[in-house]
């Protein structure tokens, strides 16, 4: 138990060094989205690269108005990343994703209706 629990928190310090290698990249180097390029049509997730930065800075409001959906995803990933981390620790067992295949499809429609809504309303 004790090496599942130390694996848990060597994820954590990558995922801590991840962020903090794009922290130093800064927002110069955002990725231009070849959808939003060739279309002229916001995906999901046109804006998450500078939201993901004003939530580093801690402005929630700018994370907000960049791309709202993020909170969604994070909340979301953010909950299976709790759940394996729980399971491994507890089992040892692997399991990525504990939802039901129902919940995961209400996820993509979600994520399919604020991209329906985001280029009608243009928000």
């Amino acid at each position: 138990m004790k090496k599942r629990v130390l694996n848990v928190i060597l994820m954590c310090f990558a995922a801590a060094a991840v962020i903090g290698f794009l922290m130093l990249l800064g927002a110069n180097n955002i990725i231009i989205c070849p959808f939003n390029r060739f279309f002229n049509v916001l995906c999901p997730g046109c804006g998450i690269t500078r939201a993901a930065f004003c939530l580093l800075n801690f402005n929630f409001l700018g994370a907000l108005k960049q791309n709202p959906i993020l909170f969604l995803i994070l909340f979301y990933c953010g909950f299976c990343f709790v759940y394996f981390a729980v399971n491994y620790i507890k089992t040892g067992k692997k399991i990525l994703y504990p939802f039901k295949p129902a919940v995961n499809i209400i996820f993509l429609i979600l994520i399919a209706a604020f991209t329906v809504l985001r280029n009608i309303f243009k928000f």
